[in-house]
């Protein structure tokens, strides 16, 4: 067994013209191995003052988009691709040492993605979309500012189902000031929302338990979200 990994990393280097300060568009695009069926773990780590979309689309063998800014044309990111050994997800990882202005992030439909979203003044949206794989997938926001999730009718699940997770139950500061859950689910797939204090816009989940709403089957949820600490919370329920 030996290890294979894709490393790009961009750094600090060369001569810094203060005069250009100008921001540049790094732009990444990876495939899937052939014939690879693994779920990937997804990482967004360390970013700071950021707005962050991540968004799907069904295109054959597409691993990821991405498209990252910083405020100034200076580098400072890095972007992590792993693909062994065989037996751990696929991974990415992005970071950065400095503010990143704008991370743009497709990910295609050929591979269930797990998602890990920290850091601190992101204002992050997570559009669920175009045919995604829900597959055991899980999708974990720790951090501050905005946390928007979206979900629609166009994906495709199976009996394991998604999991949603926001804030900390314990350390509320570095959870989110804001959530905004906005939730249309297809036929057949049951849900679960868990909040302390939320507001909702509209909510045809008819199961209630005091903080928590379901649809008619509130056991073993196949799209089951927990806003565990967020100073507002809003929420659009359908099915």
């Amino acid at each position: 067994m030996f290890f294979v990994a894709v490393v790009i990393i961009i750094g600090i280097g060369g001569v810094v013209h203060l005069t250009n300060t100008s921001p540049t568009v790094y732009h990444y695009v990876e495939y899937l191995p052939k014939s690879d069926q693994r779920n990937t773990r997804f990482t967004v780590a360390g970013i700071e003052d950021a707005n962050i979309t991540i968004s799907f689309v069904n295109k054959p063998g597409l691993w990821y988009i991405i498209d990252l800014t910083h405020y100034t044309s200076v580098k400072h990111h890095a972007v992590e691709s792993l693909t062994s050994p065989s037996f751990l997800p696929l991974r990415v990882h992005v970071k950065s040492v400095t503010p990143v202005k704008t991370i743009n992030i497709i990910l295609g439909t050929d591979a269930a993605h797990n998602l890990y979203i920290s850091g601190e003044n992101l204002n992050t949206i997570v559009i669920v979309d175009n045919g995604a794989k829900i597959s055991g997938t899980r999708c974990r926001f720790f951090g501050t500012g905005t946390f928007q999730f979206v979900f629609t009718e166009n994906v495709n699940f199976t009996s394991e189902g998604m999991d949603v997770e926001v804030g900390d139950f314990i350390l509320g500061p570095v959870s989110p000031e804001l959530v905004v859950v906005d939730i249309d689910l297809p036929s057949g797939m049951n849900g679960r929302f868990s909040s302390p204090n939320a507001t909702f816009i509209q909510n045809e989940w008819p199961v209630n338990y005091g903080s928590e709403w379901g649809t008619a089957s509130i056991d073993s949820p196949l799209l089951d979200i927990q806003i565990f600490y967020s100073m507002r919370v809003w929420a659009n329920l359908r099915t």
